[in-house]
């Protein structure tokens, strides 16, 4: 019986949602990526209320504001990898110093701008939050962000895309 189960359940989570992926008719559905976004964003929500302890006014003022941080944060991250392969181009090419220096700013720029970025919306959301809620949720982002990263990486992806 035991057995039974288990091969069933095998089946329920790997074989019939891939089944329906490839017998469903093409459609408008989102990327793979956005989908799993949205799912990360319903998880994450949930887990807001539970391990943080916030009322659903409070998810409804935090969960947009973790989504712009995620957001600001993907996009400098994109920023950044643009300039060390031009910074790399750059040195390979025997650019001179001051070139080379410019591009480096360029870059400690943008990771300083992301900082601040990054303080400031804490801030906001740490306005609407109790101490412990605010002590929670930093232990929440940090454990839901290594979750995220290791799903990526099952899913093939690097985790700062």
């Amino acid at each position: 019986m035991r057995k039974r189960w288990r091969t069933w359940a095998l089946t329920a989570l790997f074989v019939l949602p891939a089944a329906s992926r490839l017998s469903a008719a093409p459609s408008p559905a989102p990327s793979r990526q956005a989908e799993i976004r949205e799912q990360a964003k319903g998880l994450l929500a949930a887990r807001l209320k539970a391990d943080v302890g916030l009322t659903d006014a409070q998810v409804g003022e935090v969960l947009p504001r973790l989504e712009a941080i995620e957001e600001s944060r993907r996009e400098s991250q994109r920023a950044r990898r643009r300039l060390l392969s031009a910074l790399r181009r750059d040195l390979e090419r025997g650019a001179p110093d001051t070139s080379l220096q410019a591009r480096l700013d360029e870059l400690e720029r943008n990771e300083r701008d992301q900082d601040h970025r990054t303080r400031e919306a804490i801030s906001r959301i740490d306005g609407t939050l109790s101490v412990p809620q605010r002590v929670r949720l930093r232990f929440l982002l940090a454990r839901f962000r290594g979750e995220l990263t290791r799903v990526a990486i099952r899913e093939g992806r690097r985790g700062d895309r």
